[in-house]
């Protein structure tokens, strides 16, 4: 069989065909090439006679069963790109998405040469503290999940970004976290909240590999991070702090509301790419 990278990428863009659109297809069969043979997409164009391990072929064709039996590329290739860091991500946590990123734009513009204390509440891969402390290295960066296996994924990602910071493991749902203190001038936070009931108009490759803990709030109780989150961020944000946090869409006044409970003021909601409400900025009085 004919194993020039050319070669490879064609036939694996061909599969891909099979249960992708062609502008889905072709990126991923380039993602996949240069994951497993490090040969970028402009490489792949030229390079018309470097030939390529039987076991790299072998990787690729492991790699696009996973992705037909609808594995995320992400999990596949063990790592993606949020702002400036690479991130590594496995079913652990979630994907980080693009309205997150539009998040820590937002945070970034606020809080330009920030050299005070951020923590990141319910922070999965760490994605967003890490990419704020490569733009800020004199931030001091803190991260809380509830899980030591998050935690160390965490940890793990912030290193390999060569970014300094602390993580702890504190269930926002419990005691270990409301009688937690620790002063601060930047909370963030992307909680779980999509509803259970909203499942049915999620995709399968969500459903099934991603961790149900870190998306999903009991109906009868959707706000239940926010609010617990909140009450915490008004006990130890310093005056003129700021709480930023990623919302489902349809509970945008209710969380202005809860906010405005806990006597936040300035706040802020914007929308994400496409249109919807996405996140919201509060200020400590």
């Amino acid at each position: 069989m004919d194993l020039t990278v050319k070669k490879i990428w064609k036939n694996t863009y061909q599969k891909l065909l099979h249960f992708e659109n062609e502008r889905e297809a072709s990126s991923l069969a380039y993602r996949l090439i240069e994951h497993y043979t490090q040969i970028d997409k402009l490489h792949v164009n030229l390079d018309l006679h470097t030939q390529i391990k039987k076991e790299i072929y072998n990787q690729i064709q492991t790699a696009l069963n996973e992705l037909q039996q609808g594995k995320p590329i992400q999990y596949i290739l063990g790592k993606t790109v949020f702002g400036e860091a690479t991130v590594f991500v496995d079913e652990r946590v979630l994907i980080p998405r693009y309205e997150t990123e539009e998040l820590l734009a937002w945070i970034l513009q606020e809080n330009p040469n920030f050299s005070e204390t951020i923590i990141d509440v319910c922070t999965g891969s760490g994605c967003i503290l890490t990419a704020f402390g490569l733009e800020n290295p004199k931030a001091k960066l803190y991260g809380i999940d509830y899980d030591n296996q998050i935690i160390e994924l965490a940890y793990k990602n912030a290193i390999y970004n060569k970014v300094k910071a602390n993580f702890i493991v504190r269930d926002v749902l419990s005691e270990t976290f409301s009688s937690y203190s620790h002063s601060c001038h930047v909370l963030v936070s992307n909680p779980p909240y999509v509803r259970q009931s909203e499942k049915a108009f999620m995709k399968r490759k969500v459903l099934d590999y991603e961790p149900s803990k870190a998306l999903f709030v009991p109906d009868e109780n959707p706000l239940v991070f926010y609010n617990a989150i909140a009450k915490w961020a008004s006990k130890n944000l310093v005056s003129k702090g700021k709480i930023y946090v990623e919302i489902n869409e349809v509970f945008s006044n209710e969380i202005i509301d809860l906010l405005k409970g806990f006597d936040f003021q300035g706040i802020e909601l914007r929308l994400d790419m496409q249109n919807k409400p996405r996140m919201i900025r509060a200020i400590q009085k």
